[in-house]
């Protein structure tokens, strides 16, 4: 997987206490706002309303909750 640059739309997974909300677990678009120099990344991520919601340190990932995913 290669790493997303700034500008990347991405898929976030929210874990269980993130409290956003999703439908039937489904991820959230989000996009990528920054690339921190330890590899994480800052999203904007867009909720089930379409209301912005930042998250920042990030993790890239192939799977798991509360990680962002190369769409």
């Amino acid at each position: 997987m290669s790493a997303p640059t700034v500008g990347a739309v991405v898929s976030y997974h929210p874990s269980l206490n993130d409290g956003l909300a999703t439908i039937d677990g489904a991820p959230l678009a989000a996009i990528v706002s920054a690339e921190l120099s330890d590899g994480t990344l800052n999203l904007m991520v867009i909720d089930i309303n379409g209301n912005p919601q930042s998250r920042t340190n990030v993790a890239t990932a192939d799977a798991g909750d509360g990680v962002a995913f190369v769409s």
